[in-house]
């Protein structure tokens, strides 16, 4: 990559750094949001993601879809028009049908929440933003796809999971040196849900006085059992 340039952002290891500059060897010499201060050399340069749009530690990129008013208030032959990248949009019409993609341009238009644009329709739709941040407590810490904070980190914000991270491979609520993990992805990199079977589990005692568990959703029944006890139930993920 290109030199780094002091006082740009750049995105390192799952972490945003600022870029201090160089020192006399040619170095390049970050800070991180908690003050320590890193120097980087050689390969690990090549591994720094130049930010160019970053404002700052509280700066997130642009996500999209976005939902925006038409111009004309007045034109009923238009609900809103939603955007779904920097240089396109789609004109969407009362009964939900899409005219597009066009060039984008924001003109006079205000921007909306996914709710208020859904709320224009001739048939409102539940609003379920693909973009939004949720709770990833499915499968374990995925690399690349889901962010990460430990409660410990008090005021720090949650970054992308690397396979050099501890978390990487960690589920969301585990504890590690006395610190519980959070993880978060966007609602459209949400895993399904896994499908459960519950299962009732049967204490059997037969004639010859021997004693067994069986599961099955009736209470099993035999000549030689003299005794049966539902004792609980088992749950089974289904892949």
């Amino acid at each position: 990559m290109n030199r780094p340039t002091a006082g740009q952002w750049y995105e390192w290891q799952g972490n945003r750094v600022y870029c201090v500059g160089q020192d006399s060897l040619g170095h390049t010499i970050v800070n991180y949001e908690c003050g320590t201060i890193n120097v980087l050399r050689g390969k690990l340069v090549d591994e720094l993601q130049h930010l160019p749009d970053c404002t700052g530690w509280d700066w997130a990129p642009e996500t999209f879809p976005q939902y925006w008013t038409k111009i004309d208030p007045t034109d009923t032959k238009i609900a809103f028009v939603r955007r779904i990248d920097r240089n396109t949009a789609v004109v969407v019409y009362p009964d939900g049908t899409d005219r597009g993609p066009d060039s984008w341009y924001q003109s006079d238009r205000t921007r909306l929440t996914e709710a208020e644009a859904l709320a224009l329709l001739d048939k409102p739709q539940p609003a379920e933003d693909p973009e939004e941040w949720v709770v990833q407590d499915r499968v374990p810490a995925r690399v690349g796809v889901d962010e990460f904070r430990w409660s410990c980190w008090q005021g720090y914000h949650f970054h992308v999971v690397q396979d050099t991270n501890i978390a990487s491979g960690m589920k969301h609520g585990q504890v590690h040196e006395g610190s519980t993990l959070s993880l978060r992805c966007r609602r459209k990199d949400l895993p399904a849900p896994k499908r459960t079977v519950t299962v009732p589990k049967w204490l059997v005692i037969d004639d010859q006085g021997l004693t067994f568990i069986i599961e099955q959703s009736e209470a099993p029944s035999g000549s030689s059992y003299i005794e049966v006890s539902k004792v609980g139930e088992t749950t089974y993920e289904i892949e």
